[in-house]
């Protein structure tokens, strides 16, 4: 698979993405950083590509609960 093909595929889970860590930070700049880094990491693992998009959309509801918890806390450390 080439790499303009996962863009594709990745540019269909972006909003879904993005959703889940603006519901989990209610903040758009950390909604947005950790979509980055959510679908940075779901890039970097090639049997993402190999899945189907239903279990594709359950890893990337995974990944982005996990960033969005981890930018949460460094806020939260940066805060104190």
């Amino acid at each position: 698979m080439d790499l303009k093909e996962k863009v594709l595929i990745l540019r269909k889970h972006e909003a879904y993405c993005y959703q889940v860590c603006y519901y989990l930070t209610k903040d758009e700049e950390n909604s947005v950083q950790a979509t980055r880094e959510s679908l940075i990491e779901v890039f970097r693992n090639p049997a993402f590509f190999s899945n189907t998009i239903e279990r594709q959309r359950k890893i990337v509801r995974t990944v982005a609960v996990r960033s969005s918890l981890r930018i949460n806390t460094m806020k939260s450390l940066n805060a104190i």
